[in-house]
């Protein structure tokens, strides 16, 4: 009888390796969920704080007309802040919020380059210490490819491991539905 036979525990398996086991793990899509729900929250909340700002980085691309900058403004910070905060507590749709948002982040970045503009990246708002730094705009491109490479992980581990998003509503209704049986049961 060969050593292994009579030590099943000792015996390694060769059909799994380590990096399958890391990338199929639940604390790498954890990890990474976390990340970039936080960069978000950090970006949408240092937005927020200075709309004003953020409406200057918006104009300085040129990509808007005057009248629709202070709604862009308006509308986009806190948009990053929920969809970060949405995507923390896993509610239904904000991975695709974020992902169109990098989409139209890299299309602005991409713009930028191609003009020549000596711009702030406005990525985590106007007092970005990065807006100082030279070739920032190239900069911000790898890291939101990154983070794009991000959000198509989270795509596949939810799709290969059926991982369903919360939908709040259908608790909401849930919970209205069953005060609605309480209520008939007493009548």
């Amino acid at each position: 009888m060969k050593p292994e036979a009579r030590r099943p525990w000792r015996r390694r398996r060769t059909d799994v390796t380590l990096f399958q086991r890391a990338v199929h793990s639940i604390w790498s899509y954890r990890a990474l969920n976390w990340t970039l729900a936080g960069l978000f929250i950090l970006a949408g909340s240092l937005k927020v704080q200075d709309l004003e700002g953020f409406a200057r980085v918006i104009h300085a691309y040129n990509v808007l007309p005057r009248p629709l900058i202070e709604p862009a403004a308006l509308f986009l910070a806190p948009l990053e802040l929920l969809a970060g905060i949405g995507l923390l507590f896993h509610i239904r749709g904000s991975l695709s919020v974020i992902t169109a948002l990098l989409g139209m982040f890299l299309l602005v970045l991409a713009y930028a380059i191609a003009m020549g503009l000596d711009v702030d990246c406005g990525c985590f708002g106007p007092g970005d210490p990065e807006g100082d730094a030279v070739g920032n705009l190239r900069s911000a491109v790898v890291r939101d490819f990154g983070m794009v490479g991000s959000a198509l992980f989270l795509y596949w581990w939810r799709a290969a491991h059926k991982f369903e998003p919360v939908r709040p509503w259908d608790r909401i209704r849930k919970k209205i539905q069953q005060k609605g049986e309480y209520k008939r049961c007493e009548a």
